[in-house]
């Protein structure tokens, strides 16, 4: 049986190794993401994800893309600013 545990699970390892696959060739430099500590929990990272250093803890995942706006959280800011921009023309 498909479970939506089990489908969120899939959907998050597939983010974590897109975001930073993307931001490894876009800088086309390595970071050492270990030397860093995750933003929410102190512990060791291990991801950069969502603008953020953050450990294998899904609630760390889920912390940092709440504090992000979800997945392209940072355009639907944008596009929710040139909303209220033009409303008040």
């Amino acid at each position: 049986m498909f479970t939506s545990e089990a489908a969120s699970s899939t959907v998050a390892d597939q983010i974590k190794s897109s975001i930073i696959y993307l931001y490894f060739m876009r800088n086309q430099y390595s970071m050492e993401i270990e030397e860093e500590k995750c933003q929410f929990c102190g512990a060791p990272a291990k991801y950069f994800q969502f603008a953020a250093f953050i450990c294998e803890s899904d609630e760390c995942m889920e912390k940092a893309m709440t504090e992000r706006g979800g997945p392209a959280g940072h355009k639907k800011r944008k596009l929710e600013m040139m909303q209220q921009e033009s409303s008040k023309q």
